[in-house]
Formats: structure tokens, sequence, C-alpha cells
């Protein structure tokens, strides 16, 4: 009984990735996807309403504020 080896825990066999149920990868998965979408969001405002400030009340808006709003499109394209 000594001898015998797992062979879900050992380093040598690498066909077994994952030893999880499937359910709770997915849960995993949603989970994942859900604070990802929330992040989204709060990006998107932040953003929006640091350009609008900008634009609007100040009147000018600098090289970063442009690079942020590139950045956010890009993550955008890049999300989808």
């Amino acid at each position: 009984m000594a001898n015998t080896v797992d062979p879900i825990h050992t380093s040598q066999n690498a066909d077994i990735i994952w030893t999880e149920p499937l359910g709770t990868l997915c849960a995993q998965l949603n989970g994942l996807l859900a604070i990802s979408i929330i992040f989204l969001f709060l990006t998107t405002a932040c953003n929006s309403l640091r350009l609008f400030t900008r634009l609007r009340i100040l009147q000018s808006a600098g090289l970063d504020d442009w690079a942020i709003l590139i950045s956010q499109v890009a993550g955008l394209v890049k999300g989808l």
C-alpha cells in the first residue's frame, strides 16, 4: 500500500490539468465574468466623468486625458 502512486497529484502526469468538478469551474468563470463586467462599467463611468469635467468645466483636455480615452477604447475592443 505504501508504494501506490496517486496519478492525479503527481507532477509527472501532465495530461491532467484540472481536478475540480465541472460545476465548480463554471461557477468560478461566472464570478470572474461578473467582476469583469462590473469593473468595465466602473472604469467607463469614471473615465467619462473625467473627460466631461476636463472638456466642459475646465475647457481643456491634456494629453493624459486622450491617452486614457484611447486605452479605454482599446480595452473595450480587446475585451469584446
